[in-house]
């Protein structure tokens, strides 16, 4: 019997799956003389995109905001993604995809970039102060600066002496490593970042590639190197168009790099010369949602998905996953390894909110973020969570001790009955 797909999403989801959406993409990267010719500015997002506690923070924030709401939804999404850690995942085959997301936001230099990773922390650092002051950094410049921020312990073998002659060996850690895995990185250059790739012997983009695939990080070397395990790692960074096109060479085109980020283009979306009112709202509501949602979020591991859900899945999953050549092709289909990422995300956002009247069904507010951020650049799962099954979202199995002391799943059905 074949999946059925809510209506709502129907829209969404032809729209999704027309070559002339690509087309629209490719069009405008195609050379006109020196520059390219600049394409149709997307469509804005639909309102089923903005679900669950993110959706309600985007909504607190954007009246007092220029940011793009786009960029507002994004700086949440990937903050939130790091914050809650490496517990929940999708399994696909022998592979697990996390919630850490690499996202890029591509607008001109006044496109307010800046105001929505602002805005979007100061309302971030009220649920979880920690992580904002301790689990953020930048300044990408090498593969080996990078591991260092979430190494492992480290051991060296000493001699043991005994009057002056060595007797024995020891392993002594030397350093202490990070022991929050947790790292998430912004850079609001990107273009340097970029730069940096190019360097001949440089490594960071293999690592970011591996820390998006599994964190488990380390390079060979005869020297001693640090190593990370189980790092959870998410980027946010800034560029303009213009750079972006300039920098991205053909190999990072090529190698994977450029398909684990989401490409976001975003511009200024009004005018406030006070700079709006952000710090005078009353904003315990939503801290207070968006600090359940992490604490929720980090006692799930499997992820799955609804009937419902699981049918937008199939629709766009061809689309996801067939062959694109070229700048716009490559990019505009969202690679299907970030969309399992970035829906992990979205539903653990929106599972500890009761099912409220007008919810969208199915995998419609996925689909929605994953059509409109498509049109530059954008990955997105489909579907989102909720507490009963028959809402449509994905399925959120939180952990549970066994006898032995280890954790394995519940069955989805025990937590959404």
């Amino acid at each position: 019997m074949p999946l059925e797909i809510p209506q709502t999403a129907m829209d969404i989801l032809r729209r999704f799956n027309s070559d002339d959406a690509a087309a629209e993409v490719t069009d405008g990267l195609k050379s006109g003389g020196d520059s390219p010719q600049p394409a149709p500015w997307p469509d804005p997002l639909r309102p089923e995109a903005f679900n669950g506690v993110a959706g309600e923070l985007v909504r607190k924030i954007e009246p007092q905001s220029e940011a793009d709401p786009a960029a507002l939804l994004t700086h949440v999404l990937v903050s939130f993604g790091n914050a809650v850690g490496r517990g929940p995942h999708f399994r696909v085959g022998g592979a697990e995809h996390h919630a850490n997301l690499y996202c890029v936001n591509v607008g001109a230099t006044a496109s307010r970039k800046g105001t929505a990773k602002e805005d979007v922390l100061f309302v971030i650092r009220q649920a979880d102060p920690d992580w904002v002051e301790e689990r953020i950094q930048s300044g990408l410049s090498s593969g080996e600066g990078f591991i260092w921020a979430v190494r492992d312990p480290i051991e060296e073998q000493q001699p043991i002496r005994d009057k002056g002659r060595v007797v024995d060996y020891q392993n002594v850690v030397t350093d202490p490593g990070v022991g929050d895995k947790r790292l998430l990185v912004i850079e609001p250059e990107f273009g340097s970042t970029l730069r940096v790739l190019e360097r001949e012997g440089n490594t960071l983009s293999a690592q970011l590639r591996q820390a998006w695939d599994s964190g488990n990080l380390r390079i060979l070397t005869k020297n001693k190197a640090a190593k990370a395990t189980g790092a959870h790692i998410s980027l946010l960074a800034h560029i303009t168009r213009e750079e972006l096109l300039k920098y991205l060479n053909q190999t990072e085109q090529a190698n994977g790099y450029a398909n684990r980020h989401l490409w976001v283009c975003v511009r200024r979306s009004k005018f406030l010369p006070d700079g709006g009112n952000l710090h005078a709202l009353d904003l315990s509501g939503i801290t207070a949602q968006l600090r359940d949602a992490v604490q929720f979020a980090r006692t799930v591991c499997e992820v799955r998905r609804s009937e419902a859900a699981r049918a937008i899945w199939h629709a766009v999953y061809p689309a996801l996953a067939g062959d694109r050549t070229g700048l716009g092709r490559c990019h505009y289909r969202p690679c299907r390894g970030p969309s399992y990422a970035l829906g992990a995300g979205v539903r653990l956002d929106g599972q500890i909110l009761p099912d409220r009247a007008g919810a969208p069904e199915g995998g419609a507010g996925g689909l929605a973020v994953l059509r409109g951020f498509g049109a530059i650049h954008f990955r997105r799962g489909s579907g989102r969570s909720h507490r009963r099954q028959d809402s449509g979202g994905a399925k959120a199995v939180p952990r549970r001790n066994d006898p032995d002391g280890s954790h394995s799943p519940f069955r989805a059905q025990q937590i959404l009955d």
